[in-house]
């Protein structure tokens, strides 16, 4: 892995373990073990380097739910795809669901105008998505953005709390039902469906 590669994997871990404010050049160059000065011979500062790992996760997201969505004809069939093709982002790129759980949680404060764009691109899919299921009297009316917050904390959720649902089932004595047989994908085929369920007239 080169050196740049190696200071984006780092610093992406850390921007998603402990946030963007939390996390220093030097909190990076110390687990990487560099100095500062290799890190600014890539990035000129801590923005610039938390704006490109952002808007990288967040382009690869929109591109690969445009191409899913645009794989489908029937507008039920574009909605799961869309559901579960955020589901696979945030398996593969691993970082990325706690960081817009971050970004959620401090209102964005942080998040670049370049990265918002991005995740902007995710939302008119789904909006346009939304308002042909309305056109064709096949979706609820709906507002779109609620639909967002819905997909994105659930399989956010699903994904972050991964660990600590199986530590529960492990130590729950209380019979309480804790359901982690399924896999991640399946769960999120799940939740797929329990919202088209609630957008279907």
């Amino acid at each position: 892995m080169n050196k740049k590669n190696m200071i984006l994997e780092v610093a992406e871990q850390l921007f998603a373990s402990e946030g963007y404010t939390s996390t220093s050049i030097d909190d990076i160059a110390s687990k990487c073990d560099i100095t500062k000065a290799a890190i600014y011979y890539h990035f000129k500062n801590k923005q610039e380097l938390y704006r490109y790992i952002l808007q990288k996760n967040f382009m690869n997201l929109a591109q690969n739910i445009e191409i899913a969505v645009g794989n489908e004809d029937k507008v039920e069939n574009k909605f799961i795809a869309y559901v579960i093709t955020f589901a696979q982002e945030i398996q593969n790129s691993k970082h990325i669901a706690s960081l817009l759980m971050r970004e959620m949680a401090n209102g964005g404060k942080d998040m670049p105008p370049d990265a918002l764009k991005e995740m902007l691109r995710t939302f008119k899919s789904l909006t346009l998505i939304i308002k042909s299921g309305n056109e064709q009297k096949i979706f609820k009316c709906i507002e779109p953005m609620i639909m967002q917050m819905m997909i994105i904390g659930s399989l956010s959720f699903l994904f972050t709390t991964q660990k600590i649902r199986k530590k529960v089932k492990e130590e729950s004595d209380t019979g309480a039902k804790v359901d982690i047989q399924h896999s991640f994908e399946q769960s999120a085929y799940k939740i797929s469906m329990t919202l088209l369920n609630s957008l279907e007239e």
